[in-house]
């Protein structure tokens, strides 16, 4: 609430995001900033980042297993997917949805925006799937065993909550973070919705990353109404 200079992702998000999956985990999963734990599904990455990677990986499990001694394989591992699929989804989300709010706020308090039921922008740029047969899609043809990407980049623009809603999926391909981003997307607008100040974006800058949009930067300066 002090009027000045913020960098919103190092002092807000991330610690929102580190915290509530710790919290998720119980445990500290003590994933830094700058990890690139998040780029084990990227298709781009050369055997000196696999390498790190997988150091990264391995260090998050003995640091669990050491808090955890009596739990199982598959529970230390659920609880690494965790850290490995909720940081970088759930920071991206939120930071590229509140920049867009922001952006366009036009000088109104927090208190007084107007915020999505549903986050408008994803933190996870596509997925991938298997046509299981032969369809058309869009006037696009596809056979049955191709590989596609479904890109989330025009999702901000669907008006219904039923549109908006296909950012998760559905069915068996229902997103398992769902209930986590809704949780934690609806507990931070609560909190912006009593901050009686404004946001002005000063910078914006999105991480380089294949899989996640994510941001590196994002400067807003706080001011009183």
């Amino acid at each position: 609430d002090t009027p000045g200079t913020i960098d919103l992702m190092g002092h807000v998000i991330n610690p929102l995001v580190h915290n509530f999956l710790d919290l998720i985990a119980g445990a500290a999963l003590t994933l830094d900033q700058n990890s690139d734990i998040s780029s084990v599904f990227s298709k781009t990455n050369g055997m000196r980042k696999r390498r790190k990677i997988n150091e990264q990986i391995a260090s998050l499990q003995d640091k669990l297993r050491a808090s955890f001694p009596n739990q199982s394989d598959v529970d230390i591992q659920r609880k690494i997917v965790v850290g490995v699929l909720g940081n970088d989804a759930l920071c991206g989300t939120l930071g590229a949805t509140l920049y867009h709010i922001f952006e366009n706020a036009d000088r109104m308090p927090l208190s007084k925006l107007a915020y999505p039921n549903i986050p408008n922008y994803s933190g996870v740029k596509f997925v991938d799937r298997i046509v299981m047969q032969d369809t058309v899609v869009c006037k696009h043809a596809l056979q049955a065993g191709q590989e596609f990407e479904v890109k989330f980049d025009e999702l901000h623009k669907r008006t219904t909550e039923s549109e908006k809603m296909a950012l998760f999926g559905g069915g068996r391909h229902t997103c398992l973070g769902k209930g986590v981003s809704m949780d934690l997307w609806d507990g931070l607008v609560l909190n912006l919705k009593q901050k009686h100040i404004m946001c002005t974006v000063r910078s914006y800058k999105e991480r380089k990353d294949h899989v996640f949009r994510i941001p590196e930067e994002f400067i807003v300066e706080v001011s009183c109404v």
